[in-house]
């Protein structure tokens, strides 16, 4: 299991890289901005409020814009959408191509064929995924600690680490599904990624949007980003559903995930 796992890791070592370039690139430019919008706030917020509920709720998950305060500028600026936007691609592009690329290559037989049992490959896999996109997140978390005190950012460093924790760990939310579909059977492989992205982009918009229709508010509490509230995890607040969630679906996943590919014929 552990060869797999490094192997894997190697393999990887361009992707690893160039997502984290991009994923640092996108927080420094963001940190770096905040100085000259942080003396404008008071005009940029009053447009930025006096937008429809709905476009600015895209942005701020439905709160009120407060560009002048930390919490404000990191929600609508980056922990909301952006920096997840960039984790969940990264995160399924990962989990549906760790096992489809080898099956592709015609490269998963010979792993198999060596003294490793089908659930120890399995999970060598997720557990490399898993590593790569927590690396990411914990350099990228890193940066951001470091960018916003050479910004004068006046935010707990604790509070940044957890926000970018959580934001990691729903992109691997998606990363699973992905991971999960392309385990579970030949016929999920092929829509792993499409279906991946689209529980994630529209859990977004149902999330977003659920508090202008009842309509849709059931649909999104089905869905991870309902309970994603970074205003709150910029002070300390983590709430509960949103643990169990993150908890629940790696349950499913990795039982739906092991009982397909145990099973499968992937010759």
């Amino acid at each position: 299991m552990k060869p797999v796992l490094l192997w894997e890791l190697r393999q990887r070592k361009s992707y690893f890289f160039w997502w984290t370039i991009v994923t640092i690139g996108l927080i420094t430019l963001l940190l770096l901005l905040y100085p000259s919008i942080h003396s404008q706030a008071t005009q940029l917020n009053k447009v930025l409020n006096q937008l429809p509920v709905a476009l600015r709720d895209l942005k701020t998950g439905g709160s009120t814009v407060d560009i002048s305060s930390p919490v404000g500028y990191l929600n609508s600026q980056l922990y909301y959408l952006t920096l997840p936007l960039v984790q969940i691609s990264m995160a399924i592009g990962l989990g549906s191509s760790l096992l489809a690329r080898e099956e592709q290559n015609r490269t998963l037989e010979l792993l198999l064929a060596r003294p490793i049992s089908r659930g120890k490959l399995l999970f060598a896999k997720a557990g490399s995924g898993v590593l790569l996109v927590l690396g990411v997140g914990f350099i990228s978390a890193l940066v951001t600690v470091w960018l916003a005190k050479v910004v004068d950012m006046q935010i707990s460093a604790g509070y940044l680490l957890l926000a970018s924790t959580y934001s990691s760990l729903l992109a691997l939310s998606f990363g699973a599904i992905a991971f999960t579909l392309s385990a579970a059977s030949a016929a999920t492989r092929r829509s792993s990624m499409a279906v991946a992205a689209a529980v994630s982009f529209g859990g977004y918009l149902l999330a977003t949007l659920s508090g202008l229709s009842s309509a849709i508010r059931l649909p999104a509490k089905l869905l991870p980003y309902h309970y994603y509230v970074p205003t709150d995890i910029l002070q300390g607040k983590v709430g509960l559903g949103l643990n169990l969630y993150l908890l629940g679906l790696l349950v499913v996943c990795t039982i739906v995930s092991w009982l397909g590919f145990r099973h499968r014929d992937i010759s």
